[in-house]
């Protein structure tokens, strides 16, 4: 199955029932920040999801949220997600867009930006585009799954891959269960930090010999007042 038709017809209709057994680890990290969040906000909050696949989330988000946006770019894993709404208690809004094609209606449109299962896939220059347009999105807070490695030598090999081969050589890579695409820790954190984020927790779901996928909670620095200090793991 290519990576273009992936997220599309019953791909999109099983995938939930496909990751579900994996996903526990992730479902735990991501309750874990929403606590966090629920602390320290006195009313719900606006939340964009994207790209929010099949609304993975939306169970998880029905106690915090006011509003909900979700953003894909396949139609099918839309159709998907606005089955979960029925049974949840905030208004959501679907729309169907690729990740450089969509623009909020105005910075910091929202409280929360939730982005997973999706940095990992693009190459380093990309990944600081991205974090630009979900920092410029979100008014306070940002949760990202990333991929990250503490190896220069493996990083290089990976983005070398990438660079001669594209998506397809990394669906190939973790097919055959060699080299996974990630990107050293330093990449996402100083993007976070060039755009005022700071990284208030973060939290490993799986571990692998050379690299780990964790889920991080990042906050905007406040502008006035007492300057805080980055984290560093």
């Amino acid at each position: 199955m290519g990576v273009n038709n992936k997220y599309y017809g019953e791909e999109a209709h099983n995938y939930d029932k496909k990751k579900r057994r994996v996903w526990q680890a992730e479902i735990n990290a991501f309750e874990s920040f929403l606590s966090l969040i629920r602390k320290s906000r006195q009313r719900k909050i606006d939340v964009l999801d994207m790209p929010c696949g099949t609304g993975r989330w939306i169970p998880q988000l029905d106690a915090i949220t006011k509003n909900y946006t979700g953003v894909d770019i396949s139609k099918d894993m839309l159709s998907e997600a606005k089955k979960k709404t029925e049974t949840i208690n905030f208004p959501s809004v679907f729309i169907e867009k690729g990740w450089f094609e969509y623009l909020p209606n105005a910075e910091r449109e929202f409280d929360l930006v939730i982005c997973t299962r999706f940095l990992g896939y693009w190459r380093k220059k990309n990944v600081q585009k991205i974090i630009r347009l979900l920092a410029s999105t979100s008014n306070q807070y940002l949760i990202l799954q990333v991929r990250v490695n503490e190896s220069p030598l493996q990083g290089f090999l990976e983005n070398l891959f990438v660079i001669s081969g594209g998506l397809e050589a990394v669906r190939k890579l973790k097919k055959n269960g060699r080299l996974t695409m990630s990107h050293l820790r330093k990449t996402f954190l100083s993007s976070l930090k060039q755009e005022r984020f700071i990284v208030k927790q973060k939290i490993i779901v799986n571990t692998k010999r050379h690299s780990s996928c964790e889920y991080w909670l990042a906050e905007r620095l406040q502008e006035r007042g007492g300057q805080k200090g980055t984290h560093s793991f």
